[in-house]
């Protein structure tokens, strides 16, 4: 049969008090209290009521030390420039105009970008593939080169008839219109 002796009851009734504190603050410091095997309940409960009450007063003044916020009367004066808090005075009415020719210039800007004029529209797309291949319709299947003949390269890597650096620039065949 089992026995219930004083040492093993102590330490089970420490544990189940130990567990049962919810705040890690009170349960710290009512630790070494729980492990005196010498204390009495009632000792341990008025040790318990003490550290409470103590994190209850802590937890208030915590809350207290927030920091308030300063109350300002505001006074409207008949001024129509009002002064702000940095000593400068209220530019209301011209940041207001800046505004309006702002939002003008970026309606000009956009309505000149979407109007396309003529002498500014982009060249036509260049049909892909050889002459012959275009006429025939191939263009996109085309596989060799139109300058000399041969597969496995495009005419502006054709090294034969005088194209030894490849084809030129694409600003040098087509230069622009002053």
């Amino acid at each position: 049969m089992f026995k219930y002796d004083k040492p093993l009851v102590n330490a089970m009734f420490a544990h189940a008090v130990s567990t049962g504190l919810l705040d890690a603050d009170i349960r710290h410091v009512m630790k070494p209290y729980l492990a005196d095997g010498n204390l009495t309940d009632e000792e341990l409960m008025e040790k318990l009521n003490l550290v409470t009450c103590r994190e209850k007063e802590r937890v208030k003044k915590m809350q207290q030390r927030r920091p308030l916020a300063a109350m300002i009367d505001v006074k409207e004066s008949s001024n129509p420039e009002k002064i702000q808090p940095d000593g400068q005075k209220d530019k209301g009415k011209s940041l207001y105009d800046e505004v309006q020719a702002l939002k003008a210039q970026v309606a000009e800007i956009h309505r000149v970008l979407t109007t396309a004029e003529p002498g500014h529209q982009s060249l036509p797309k260049r049909r892909r593939g050889c002459p012959q291949c275009q006429q025939t319709n191939k263009g996109n299947s085309c596989q060799h080169c139109f300058k000399c003949g041969n597969l496995g390269h495009f005419a502006r890597f054709c090294r034969q008839s005088g194209n030894d650096q490849g084809s030129l620039l694409r600003d040098e065949e087509h230069p622009t219109k002053v």
